[in-house]
């Protein structure tokens, strides 16, 4: 792997992330400690621990009041801090407005392209711009703390505010900011109420650099600056954006799990153990054993793959003796009613 401090130069890296890495949870028998499913951690989180940095994230543990220091702070991981996490507290109204109403009821959809799951709220967006100069306040903190010059890296939707509010407070720090789903282009961005997708670019211009995981998403942002920010000079040949006298890069950077860890992982005999297991389980008799891990979520088509299986099994019925199939699907952001609706179809669909 990648010695990734050699692109830091000797700046401290802070990351930002609306989850957070490790969280306290209290149960029957005390606290204890969970690692969040997600790609995000699972990808950022070994980068964090060869850079001895700080990760900085909301805390949404039921015990992380506790086991931080006053101001949010800990080090983790727990078992072998290698670099520090900042806790920053959100309010039942925080996580409804900023985290569930406009991150995921709005952005979310909107990005994805599936506009039917789209509602816009006023009181959801002013509070997301509140929760982000929030979190941009945390950073500036964690930035005059830092040994050296600090490198701020964003992530995600959650903070699109963010690096222009950091910009204001700190003019001199690099910032860089990877966007994990789809930019959605103009026409759908524009079905934000006016002033809102001019507000959310010119958050995202705050930075030094924006990374996209595809040519087309990073074509539809400069498609949207375009539209919606004629004053700003695009470059689309070269990926840059200027504007009030700054120069903006964007890139093209497909993002990855430790391979090698997960390779390790996998010859473990721990791992084929529990593969045995699996196969003992579901597939004896040299039945093939198939697996899908995610979040129910629209965008991952649970239903659909459920639908190509009952295809399958329909059209070849001698394949209902030879092949299983695991659907592992874990629950997610089940306070909103598109989530509710669709855990009961896949549920429902099961269980035909």
């Amino acid at each position: 792997m990648t010695d990734v401090t050699s692109y830091l130069d000797g700046r401290t890296l802070i990351l930002l992330s609306n989850r957070e890495p490790y969280e306290h949870l209290a149960g029957a028998e005390g606290v204890h400690v969970r690692q969040p499913p997600g790609g995000l951690v699972s990808a950022l989180d070994p980068t964090m621990r060869r850079t001895s940095g700080t990760w900085v994230a909301w805390g949404s543990g039921s015990a992380d009041r506790e086991t931080a220091d006053p101001v949010g702070r800990l080090g983790v991981p727990p078992f072998e801090p290698a670099y520090t996490l900042r806790r920053v507290w959100l309010n039942d109204a925080d996580i409804e407005g900023y985290y569930l109403g406009f991150a995921n009821t709005a952005l979310w959809p909107l990005c994805h392209l599936l506009i039917q799951h789209f509602e816009f709220h006023r009181e959801h967006w002013e509070c997301y711009q509140t929760v982000n100069a929030r979190f941009a306040a945390a950073v500036f903190e964690e930035s005059l703390r830092a040994g050296g010059t600090p490198q701020v890296w964003v992530q995600d939707y959650h903070f699109a505010l963010v690096p222009e509010e950091l910009r204001r407070r700190a003019p001199d720090i690099f910032i860089h900011h990877f966007w994990h789903i789809p930019f959605p282009p103009p026409d759908i961005l524009r079905l934000l109420p006016m002033g809102v997708p001019e507000a959310l670019l010119r958050g995202l211009l705050g930075n030094d650099l924006i990374e996209f995981h595809t040519e087309r998403y990073a074509h539809n942002f400069l498609n949207c600056v375009r539209e919606f920010l004629p004053e700003a000079r695009v470059r689309g040949e070269s990926f840059r954006v200027s504007l009030n006298g700054r120069n903006i890069s964007l890139g093209v950077f497909p993002i990855s799990i430790d391979v090698e860890a997960f390779e390790r992982l996998a010859l473990s005999e721990e791992s084929d153990a529990r593969a045995s297991a699996l196969r003992q389980r579901y597939a004896r008799g040299g039945r093939a054993l198939g697996i899908s891990v995610d979040r129910v979520d629209y965008t991952k088509g649970i239903p659909e793959r459920l639908r190509a299986l009952d295809r399958l099994w329909h059209d070849s019925p001698e394949l209902r003796g030879r092949f299983t199939m695991i659907v592992v699907a874990t629950p997610s952001r089940t306070e909103l009613a598109p989530y509710q609706n669709l855990q009961a179809e896949v549920l429902a669909a099961v269980r035909e």
